[in-house]
């Protein structure tokens, strides 16, 4: 499949699913069986992925994802990302803090047929949580 093509399916996703909440997009642009993996977590199906991403969606209440970068290569599609919102609900056993956040990640999709097939991403996830006010950063120079 064409890059352009692969790259229009992550621009789809960032626009349509994440930051418009239209999940009925997942269909047509998810694999049935997608493998995801990011940040110690597997889901394995499209289900559980939908289940995973409408938490993740209501943790954020306002959440934009911005594309800071995208590349594409045969079926292979990564970008680099940033998100903003506000923290409403429960975040890895942190309560809601109705803080405001910017947190960024970067993303390696496979896709098949127009669908993401296999995801694998990394966030930052110290970096938020010291948002939240859930962890402090370490000091400079200690060891």
């Amino acid at each position: 499949m064409d890059t352009e093509v692969n790259k229009g399916v992550v621009r789809r996703y960032v626009d349509e699913v994440f930051n418009a909440g239209n999940l009925a997009i997942v269909e047509e642009i998810v694999d049935e069986n997608i493998a995801y993996r990011e940040a110690g977590r597997r889901i394995d199906g499209r289900d559980a992925f939908k289940q995973g991403l409408s938490a993740y969606l209501a943790t954020f209440g306002d959440p934009l994802l911005t594309i800071d970068d995208l590349a594409a290569e045969a079926d292979r599609v990564a970008f680099r990302w940033t998100l903003r919102g506000t923290h409403v609900g429960p975040l890895m056993g942190v309560d809601p803090t109705g803080k405001e956040v910017t947190f960024s990640g970067i993303i390696f999709l496979r896709l098949a047929s127009g669908k993401i097939v296999e995801w694998w991403g990394h966030w930052d996830a110290l970096g938020l949580m010291q948002q939240l006010g859930a962890t402090t950063a370490p000091t400079q120079g200690a060891r």
